[in-house]
């Protein structure tokens, strides 16, 4: 699940950007992007099939993973992010074993044998789908922010 945003800005926010460093101008862009992804992290956890809370608790931004009440990581990292002067990536998602099966669904045997038929439940996907444009609005609202202090 991927979306692509291009900020079309200002010429004096653009001109900033230009004038920074490469990893200055990239963790700005992350920065900025992760803003968005808080969006659709938020919204997954709202949509996410609840039993016990792990799945949701579990839900986070690469790089950026949440702690527990207790002080203990929810899981593992999903992957880090990756920027450039001009380009920023971030991942949302979860490293929870069964949340592929959650998402897509499952029919057949497990590897220990088990048969299953479970159905999709997703959660990811219409988070994303449901707040791509306030996504969009957030990364660039952000990147005003964070460029207008320079």
């Amino acid at each position: 699940m991927k979306l692509s945003v291009k900020v079309i800005g200002e010429s004096q926010l653009l001109a900033k950007l230009r004038r920074l460093s490469d990893n200055v101008a990239g963790q700005a862009l992350e920065n900025a992007v992760v803003s968005g992804a808080l969006l659709v992290q938020n919204e997954a956890k709202t949509k996410s099939p609840y039993l016990t809370g792990n799945l949701r608790r579990s839900i986070h931004i690469g790089g950026h993973s949440d702690k527990s009440e207790l002080g203990n990581s929810t899981g593992d990292d999903i992957g880090g992010n990756k920027n450039t002067r001009d380009r920023a990536e971030v991942l949302v998602g979860t490293n929870v074993e069964y949340a592929r099966r959650q998402e897509f669904g499952f029919s057949g045997a497990d590897s220990r044998g088990r048969i299953f038929n479970q159905v999709p439940r997703p959660y990811l996907r219409p988070a994303l789908d449901e707040k791509k444009q306030s996504v969009a609005k957030e990364i660039a609202a952000a990147l005003k922010i964070l460029l207008g202090k320079l």
